[in-house]
């Protein structure tokens, strides 16, 4: 690690931040409260990795994100949730902050009242 650096989720250092969880040994994301939509809070995905603390911005305007994990030494990959029932698992180039691969998850079944 850089002796000195300070390194910051967001630019504000009042920014509310949701959550704060490390990935592995990669680094760690951040949920930072950009503003709300339909009376709900929304997020920019914040990605700083390990051990150069270099900042990322992953994804905006976002709900939440689930299930963050390492892949290998140099992805993870998380379950990004663009509204209630859009989400997508995606994986993050930690050493870049690209998303590299992308799936959209399909809820909509699950979601249903069975038959009755």
């Amino acid at each position: 690690m850089k002796t000195g650096v300070i390194a910051r989720v967001a630019d504000d250092p009042m920014a509310s931040i949701y959550l704060n969880e490390a990935v592995g040994n990669l680094g760690y994301v951040a949920l930072v409260k950009q503003g709300e939509r339909g009376g709900h809070p929304i997020f920019r995905m914040v990605f700083l990795n390990f051990p150069d603390l270099d900042r990322f911005v992953i994804a905006e305007g976002i709900h939440a994100i689930d299930t963050v994990q390492e892949v290998d030494d140099r992805t993870f990959s998380a379950v990004v949730w663009d509204g209630r029932d859009n989400a997508r698992f995606i994986i993050v180039d930690t050493k870049t902050g690209t998303i590299t691969l992308t799936r959209e998850l399909d809820f909509s079944q699950s979601r249903r009242t069975p038959p009755s």
